[in-house]
């Protein structure tokens, strides 16, 4: 069965590889597919803030990206308040 993500492959192999294995974990294993989002999340972040050329501090954590991002302008709103909502599931 073909991937809802496979257009990540084209430019981007890690994101597509995560993002992938939590659509085919998601009746399975509702925990995995959580992790794997939330990787997804922290790699996109990362990846777009080097796209942006902003340097991340040692021991930068993913609040610290999406703020920067918020701060920045980066991103629309309701992106950024979705990965606000993934980090907060993840802590439970």
């Amino acid at each position: 069965m073909a991937s809802n993500f496979s257009f990540f492959r084209a430019k981007w192999d890690v994101l597509a590889n995560l993002v992938e294995s939590a659509e085919r974990n998601v009746y399975v294993d509702p925990h995995t597919t959580l992790m794997k989002l939330r990787l997804f999340a922290e790699t996109m972040t990362k990846y777009i803030l080097a796209s942006e050329n902003i340097r991340e501090a040692y021991n930068t954590t993913q609040v610290d990206r999406t703020n920067t991002i918020r701060r920045e302008g980066i991103l629309e709103p309701e992106f950024i308040q979705m990965m606000a909502q993934m980090n907060k599931q993840q802590d439970k």
